[in-house]
């Protein structure tokens, strides 16, 4: 008698491994997205802390977003001209205002200056008070993101 597998059985077994990896991925790239969030939240968190800082120094926010580069050591990504924008591989952040800072989830390959491939923004505010935090979905993964977020108030703009 010979050894071996039939043809069925091969055809079962790589069923069964395309529904495994059908349920395994959505849930990977949620997982992804999730780290990169949270990699977000840090670089907002300090970002918050910076600009307190510069506060508690000047008394004041005037001061605070114009020098948002040089109160701030992030690495691995650009700043823009003015100092008030800093762009990394997945995410856009904004410090131009004063009161808030902003994370700007781009889609992969996007152009960090184009806002139109935006998946959700999350809105950090300056003070660590307790204050608004904010997540702006515009798309359905955003929206999923969004809503996985503990303490942030979900805006629906999809």
């Amino acid at each position: 008698m010979k050894k071996g597998f039939t043809l069925i059985e091969l055809l079962v077994v790589v069923l069964i491994i395309g529904i495994l990896s059908a349920i395994a991925l959505p849930q990977y790239t949620k997982a992804v997205e999730k780290s990169r969030t949270g990699e977000a939240l840090l670089t907002l968190k300090h970002a918050q802390q910076a600009r307190y800082i510069e506060y508690l120094q000047n008394s004041s926010f005037d001061n605070a977003s114009d020098v948002a580069s040089d109160i701030m050591e992030l690495n691995s990504g650009t700043w823009d001209s003015d100092g008030l924008t800093f762009c990394t591989k997945h995410f856009m952040y904004g410090f131009d205002d004063p009161a808030y800072s902003y994370a700007y989830r781009v889609t992969p390959n996007a152009d960090c200056t184009d806002n139109t491939d935006l998946l959700y923004t999350l809105k950090l505010p300056t003070l660590p008070e307790p204050t608004e935090t904010t997540c702006f979905a515009y798309t359905d993964v955003g929206y999923a993101i969004c809503k996985s977020l503990t303490g942030f108030n979900v805006d629906d703009q999809r």
